[in-house]
């Protein structure tokens, strides 16, 4: 059993209970590990996560028109790990480091990946990222296109 869980809820009008998001997922653990435990609870104000929708979108759309691309460009079928290398590193502009691990040189990506940034942080790499395949003449659509998912 984990020894903590993280939920997401939000206060009541009047500031005096929180209401938790999924708890028929959780009640049974609580019921039966936690009831009558004394609990420390932390509140914060949640981070905006980048949506289902838009991983949805990353990986549906964005991933395989530019591995289409590449495909096209090179003559190469390039699997999915390497086409999203080639997105983050021409497209989004992260760039790779040198890591020597046990005295072996390893090279990693430096910076946040798609699933990494919250909402406003994808919106602005996936403008970057449909700028950039313009310039190719490659268009992607907008996620609130027809194609893509949002």
């Amino acid at each position: 059993m984990q020894k903590s869980y993280e939920l997401i809820g939000s206060f009541n009008e009047d500031c005096t209970s929180i209401n938790f998001l999924h708890t028929n997922i959780y009640s049974p653990l609580f019921n039966e590990f936690w009831k009558d435990k004394e609990l420390h609870i932390t509140v914060r104000v949640a981070a905006k996560k980048r949506s289902i929708q838009q991983n949805a979108y990353f990986h549906a759309v964005i991933v395989p028109i530019v591995k289409g691309f590449l495909e096209e460009a090179t003559g190469v079928l390039y699997d999915n790990e390497q086409t999203k290398l080639f997105i983050y590193h021409e497209l989004v502009g992260l760039k790779f480091e040198k890591v020597t691990i046990a005295e072996v040189d390893y090279h990693q990506l430096k910076g946040k990946r798609m699933s990494q940034r919250n909402t406003k942080e994808f919106n602005e790499a996936k403008e970057s990222i449909q700028r950039k395949m313009a310039l190719m003449d490659i268009i992607i659509p907008d996620p609130t296109s027809k194609y893509g998912l949002l």
